[in-house]
């Protein structure tokens, strides 16, 4: 089995990277401030961190990314890091190429070509929350999701969209001051709908552009939508989820990203 943040590595390390690339991929996984800090796990492809916020609704995924001027001079290793301080620090401070160097116990250094260093105390690892590798959805071969806690059933909806088609599921949340969008998938239309829980609420309804690979259902969006849909890269993304599971998966084609969000719950008196 190949390693993940869970496994026991070295927490010596030695790497090269770019100091934006290393600040954006922590922006990257910091939405809305809810999961900070995180594990980063260092490899030989890159970066792999797996974190999930306190309230476990919302968990991140992301494997080898690929960071600019990336080499890694030691045995892979891992570090824990405050997302929004050090990417901040980061930009602040460096431009271009900066190597970074830590040691189990102590304070690690980065530091540029020019000798201008940054010395920075990591937080304790039991300050950040790291996904279990049990709650990792396995793939199969064709790539669906299958869930181990509904017998290795697989998903019973799967479907491709542009962002900026997710994206007007977020304009009906604004446009009917909910806290919520449901997008309902069907193969002859898809319909964004915002608003429609409550008595005398304004609602907002709009027809989504999906390729509908698998299945057909409903996928309700909480108000985190606006900080998950920033996260996704590229003209592509799939959403994956199981009529008898609370959540869905966000998957993001170019840059092997996986948001697992809780689907926003309708109250029983509204």
């Amino acid at each position: 089995m190949s390693k993940t943040p869970n496994t026991e590595t070295n927490m010596d390390l030695d790497l090269n990277v770019d100091s934006n690339s290393l600040a954006g991929l922590l922006q990257h996984v910091n939405i809305n401030g809810q999961i900070d800090p995180v594990k980063v796990m260092f490899d030989d492809q890159g970066a792999t961190i797996w974190a999930h916020d306190v309230n476990k609704t919302l968990q991140v995924f992301i494997d080898s990314y690929e960071m600019e001027d990336y080499d890694l001079k030691s045995e892979p290793g891992c570090i824990v890091l405050e997302t929004k301080k050090v990417a901040e620090m980061l930009q602040m401070k460096f431009k271009g190429r900066i190597t970074l160097k830590a040691s189990a116990g102590k304070p690690c250094t980065f530091t540029d070509s020019s000798g201008s260093s940054l010395t920075y105390y990591p937080p304790s690892e039991d300050e950040c929350y790291v996904v279990p590798d049990h709650w990792v959805l396995p793939v199969n071969a064709d790539g669906m999701l299958t869930f181990p806690m509904l017998k290795d059933a697989e998903s019973t909806l799967r479907v491709t969209l542009h962002p900026d088609e997710l994206r007007k599921a977020l304009i009906d949340m604004r446009t009917a001051g909910a806290t919520y969008a449901c997008i309902e998938f069907e193969k002859n239309e898809s319909i964004s709908t915002a608003g429609h829980w409550t008595a005398k609420a304004n609602t907002s309804r709009t027809v989504v552009d999906a390729d509908i690979k698998v299945g057909s259902g409903s996928v309700t969006f909480p108000e985190v939508l606006a900080a998950v849909s920033d996260r996704i890269d590229g003209d592509v993304v799939e959403i994956q989820k199981h009529d008898d599971a609370p959540f869905f998966l966000l998957i993001s084609e170019v840059d092997s990203t996986r948001i697992l969000v809780t689907e926003a719950q309708r109250a029983e008196n509204a």
